[in-house]
């Protein structure tokens, strides 16, 4: 499962997510993981959607979250 994989805004758009995926990816071959579990994400996370769709990903679940004010 990954989690907790971001950037802070004022060093997004330079190539960061690029070299830590890279380091990411290779780790993964080297230890021979073919198959990997990305949960929690927003599904209006368009960033972390475009770093992901050259890996075909597939959706196998979702979930939702609410907010009820108590009183």
């Amino acid at each position: 499962t990954l989690y907790l994989i971001g950037i802070h805004p004022e060093y997004q758009k330079l190539g960061v997510t690029a070299i830590i995926f890279n380091s990411f990816i290779q780790t993964l071959k080297n230890k021979g993981i073919k198959i990997c579990r990305r949960t929690p994400e927003l599904t209006d996370n368009l960033s972390i959607d475009k770093i992901w769709k050259n890996f075909s990903p597939k959706l196998i679940k979702t979930r939702c979250t609410y907010k009820k004010e108590l009183h």
